[in-house]
């Protein structure tokens, strides 16, 4: 039994966190361009140019090590980035350099997260320090990097390298990182992966970084700079498909559109990484729980479960559970009418006032706002304090969910 730790290193979120002035279309792409053409063409540590990044108010929340303007790339939201005048999201797959450039230097759309620079060395160093803390700390035995496709790979390259050479020297030799590519960007998505060696050029930043740290990772098992393996995406969608009654359980053996995409996962991560490394977990920290699209209240309700552990432990990779799974965690505040009263009581005898015992529960309803329910409550059962603690499947672990 191993823990892994599942890390978002391409974006932050933060009270106060906000840009000056607004986006400008052309200064976005201006500003999009010369961080691409910095990552290709220039040298590692070579600092960028402030000019067409907007200013950025740094809030009151983040940690102190990440208060500086540098580490962030400040070019805007991804929906002001139009090149050639289109927007991004008509950028085609066969568009590789525009469609990396819109994912690694562009915020989200919705203005809610901003892009980390990870070209940035300074960057590089205090996020990786942060990360060997947590190894050292939380006695942790692997990474799973969430939207890792959505990061530079020079810093893809330094966090895998330097994290698991600093785990090894604890006595960790089989420490892992592994992490989730966007099929989009499969264009460029190999430069991620094991030994980082695309079949065509590789970006200046990213072949300095593995100059950098040759003595680290050839001293490694296996003697690889990036990632071990990726996340099998299309293969978790269509089984939480199935799960949710979405699609029939042959169909994911007998499909032949979704089988040629899976096969050719499969034979890209093969040929790039340790397939046998895969995290085969149907569940993630950043989606919904499975069984709160389902009503999920009802113990029968819990096979849905079981059929995403079959598919985890029988298929190649590593058998992976997101935590709660193994007690029917199904993220809801409340499964009845009559279990939304009991639970405004109990909110209410810790102390809360009424209305924002009623805010609480009215912002958590599914039935209501469906995927609208802020994220937050997605997570609420991973957590000791906090008001609420999210429901499960099994009447057992249900009727005991107050406790702690």
């Amino acid at each position: 039994l191993r823990i892994v730790l599942e890390i978002q290193v391409n974006h932050v979120c933060g009270d106060g966190l906000k840009y000056s002035t607004e986006p400008n279309v052309d200064d976005v792409g201006r500003c999009v361009d010369q961080f691409e053409n910095s990552y290709w063409n220039s040298s590692r540590g070579e600092r960028l140019s402030d000019r067409d990044r907007l200013p950025l108010s740094l809030g009151g929340d983040l940690p102190l090590a990440l208060k500086h303007p540098s580490f962030f790339v400040r070019c805007g939201p991804q929906s002001s980035f139009r090149p050639e005048g289109h927007a991004f999201a008509e950028v085609g797959e066969d568009q590789g350099s525009t469609r990396q450039a819109g994912s690694l230097w562009t915020d989200d759309s919705a203005g809610q997260s901003f892009r980390f620079n990870t070209l940035d060395v300074g960057f590089q160093t205090v996020y990786v320090n942060m990360l060997k803390w947590w190894i050292g700390y939380a006695d942790i035995d692997g990474f799973r990097i969430s939207a890792a496709s959505q990061s530079s790979a020079d810093f893809i390259s330094a966090l895998s390298t330097q994290t698991r050479h600093y785990a090894k020297e604890l006595g960790k030799n089989d420490f892992f990182v592994v992490g989730e590519l966007d099929p989009s960007t499969a264009v460029f998505g190999t430069e991620l992966l094991g030994s980082q060696r695309p079949a065509g050029p590789a970006p200046r930043r990213l072949q300095e970084t593995l100059d950098d740290n040759c003595e680290l990772y050839k001293d490694l098992s296996p003697p690889w700079s990036g990632l071990l393996a990726a996340y099998p995406a299309p293969e978790v969608d269509n089984i939480r498909l199935i799960a949710t009654d979405g699609e029939e359980p042959r169909d994911f053996f007998e499909d032949a559109e979704f089988g040629a995409v899976a096969a050719a996962k499969r034979a890209s991560l093969a040929s790039h990484s340790d397939l046998q490394a895969t995290l085969t977990a149907f569940e993630s920290g950043s989606e919904r729980r499975l069984l709160s699209r389902l009503g999920g209240g009802d113990t029968a309700d819990a096979w849905r479960l079981q059929l995403g552990l079959a598919w985890s432990f029988t298929w190649y990779g590593i058998p992976t559970l997101l935590n709660g799974v193994e007690m029917g965690f199904n993220g809801l505040c409340f499964n009845s009418t009559e279990d939304k009263s009991s639970l405004e009581a109990h909110l209410l005898e810790q102390g809360i006032a009424p209305e924002e015992a009623a805010k609480l529960l009215e912002d958590c309803d599914y039935t209501v706002h469906g995927d609208r329910v802020d994220q937050g409550f997605w997570r609420q059962d991973f957590f000791a304090g906090g008001p609420l603690r999210l429901g499960a499947a099994v009447a057992g672990v249900q009727a005991q969910r107050h406790i702690g």
